[in-house]
């Protein structure tokens, strides 16, 4: 699940860092881009901590899931 959420590395060597219109965008790239390009650390902090909860959040729904399948 979290492998899945770094897929901004692929996606940044396929259309490059930034895309064209933005069309290869991903959370984890619009962290990047906030964080190190522009600089505006309190919202890539917010950015990281939301996805953060979202991780976390799909972790435990998963693990929910598959100790029930596994009953």
């Amino acid at each position: 699940i979290t492998t899945s959420l770094a897929i901004a590395e692929v996606s940044m060597q396929l259309v490059g860092f930034p895309s064209v219109q933005y069309a290869g965008h991903t959370i984890v790239t619009h962290l990047i881009d906030y964080g190190s390009t522009r600089f505006d650390l309190g919202y890539a902090s917010a950015i990281a901590t939301i996805l953060f909860l979202i991780m976390m959040t799909a972790n435990l729904v998963v693990r929910a899931i598959l100790r029930k399948v596994g009953e």
